[in-house]
């Protein structure tokens, strides 16, 4: 099986060497390394502890470094303002001032990104994360990897918004759970399965 997934990957990252910037002249590609723990770096914002805990069990089966996206400005306790803060800032495609951490990404190949939906889409604050660091990660031709949780939405949309601020990089699969079946029996068949399937 091992094999297998390494003939295909092989496959796949020739098919796409003029998306990754690969050439004859520069012939690494990023998926080569996509089995290298220490190229991966699951980033995520949750409000509730959902996203949170899916995060978590990603970076603990890819054994990668973690990166919480934490807004400078703290949203309300209460559910329904939220809500309202949300559909206002999307309203606006307001850019969120977030916490300033220091975050190089250099060493990293591979973005794992996860979030919750919000109203069929990503968060303004997972938005403002990518715009904020667009230029490494493109420089980097990060492979983009989303994850959410949601309660009934789906994360097409949620993925057309991150391609669309990140057009020249790759994206591969991504995986959705409903905010009911995080569960630790049930997140860590999932995200096993899923890493699976991606090759890891």
């Amino acid at each position: 099986m091992k094999k297998f997934l390494s003939v295909f990957f092989s496959l796949l990252c020739v098919a796409t060497l003029g998306l990754v910037g690969c050439s004859k002249d520069k012939p690494e590609c990023p998926l080569d390394n996509l089995s290298n723990p220490t190229n991966r770096l699951v980033a995520y914002f949750s409000l509730t502890s959902h996203t949170g805990e899916l995060a978590d069990e990603i970076a603990d089966e890819l054994d990668a470094d973690i990166f919480r996206i934490v807004p400078a400005t703290a949203y309300p306790t209460d559910y329904n303002q939220v809500k309202v803060i949300a559909e206002q800032e999307k309203a606006e495609n307001k850019h969120i001032d977030l916490l300033p951490k220091p975050l190089s990404l250099t060493k990293y190949s591979y973005l794992f990104i996860g979030y919750p939906i919000w109203f069929n889409d990503v968060p303004m604050a997972v938005k403002s994360f990518i715009e904020d660091n667009k230029e490494q990660i493109e420089s980097q031709n990060m492979i983009i990897i989303p994850f959410c949780t949601s309660g009934e939405s789906q994360i097409e949309q949620s993925v057309r918004t991150l391609r669309l601020v990140l057009d020249s990089n790759i994206f591969l699969t991504g995986l959705q759970i409903k905010d009911s079946d995080v569960t630790k029996s049930k997140t860590e068949k999932r995200v096993e399965s899923w890493l699976t399937g991606l090759g890891i």
